[in-house]
């Protein structure tokens, strides 16, 4: 059986879209993408897209779908999109 802290883990993954967010990054697309999520989703402030990006936040099903439509816009794949990446140190390496 998962602990709570287990499961909120779990819950995080698969709600946060860090991995296709980073990818976007690499191709210098990640400020219109964000510009236009908040647009979308009439979110007020950039924290609330961090929030809903590392999976803080359930998307609804519809949610969801937007979002990999969103990525696929902009060339992500969508099994490209779900899930968190771990940024490494280049000292810890």
């Amino acid at each position: 059986m998962l602990s709570i802290n287990q499961k909120t883990i779990k819950m995080t993954m698969e709600n946060s879209f860090r991995k296709g967010y980073l990818t976007l990054i690499k191709s210098k697309q990640n400020k219109q993408f964000r510009r236009e999520f908040i647009d979308s989703f009439l979110l007020t402030c950039d924290s609330a897209f961090y929030y809903r990006m590392i999976g803080s936040r359930n998307h609804k099903p519809f949610e969801r779908e937007f979002i990999e439509s969103l990525f696929k816009k902009y060339g992500v794949d969508k099994s490209d999109i779900w899930g968190d990446v771990t940024i490494r140190n280049k000292k810890n390496q």
